[in-house]
Order: structure tokens, then sequence, then C-alpha cells
């Protein structure tokens, strides 16, 4: 969930983000034009786990330069990631290990002041 998404102005202007096609993502699409901006994130709201505890969450993204994004997870900053795959069409994965209440969870990227990589998917295990 992208929650600034739209698709009337220019994106990268308005700084909103918005899915692009790309043959090398899981399922066709990546998440891009996300962070400069508050609320310019991209979220997966009801992350169910079965049990509490320690999760690993792993991020398959596309960067060819230095970005960083915030790990938030449940609302509380958990890290900030720093990414770079060094061409924008080739992916890299960055993992980081979080706690997850049982049931559902949000786990969200984030970045208030500067541009994210382009984000194909997240596996937690």
């Amino acid at each position: 969930y992208i929650p600034t998404y739209q698709e009337l102005r220019n994106n990268q202007n308005a700084k909103t983000g918005m899915y692009s096609a790309n043959e090398k993502c899981s399922g066709g699409y990546a998440a891009c034009w996300l962070g400069s901006g508050r609320d310019n994130q991209l979220q997966w709201n009801d992350v169910y786990v079965k049990k509490a505890g320690m999760h690993r969450v792993t991020i398959t993204y596309f960067c060819a330069e230095d970005r960083d994004m915030d790990l938030i997870v449940n609302g509380e900053k958990v890290t900030t990631l720093q990414t770079h795959s060094h061409d924008w069409n080739r992916a890299a994965t960055i993992s980081y290990n979080v706690k997850l209440r049982k049931g559902r969870n949000s786990i969200c990227l984030s970045n208030d002041v500067a541009w994210m990589p382009d984000i194909d998917k997240m596996v937690v295990e």
C-alpha cells in the first residue's frame, strides 16, 4: 500500500509513489518513486505471523546509488536500512530481524527527506 499513490499529476514533482512495470520483479511490478516525503512510504498491513518473537524480514530492491529507508514495525522505527544494488536493473536484498507480535502486524518502509530504492517484495520468515 502506498498512501500517496496517484496518477493525475507528475509523481516526481508531486513526490508520490507509484507502481511501474519491471520484468525482473517477482510480480512484474516495482513500487517506485517512494520517499522524499513524510507519507510517501510503502506499507504492508496485516502481516500475519502465528508465533510472536523475532522474524527475519528480507526486502528485494533496485537502486543504482546509495539510498536509505527506515524500517518501521507496528508504528515504531526499528532501524535505517542502507541500500545500493549498483544498477537499476539488478536486484539486491537486505535482511533484518524484527520482533513481531502474534497475529497481525504492520511493516513500513519510509524516508521523509530523500528518495528510497524501488521495491520488489518483502519476505517474512
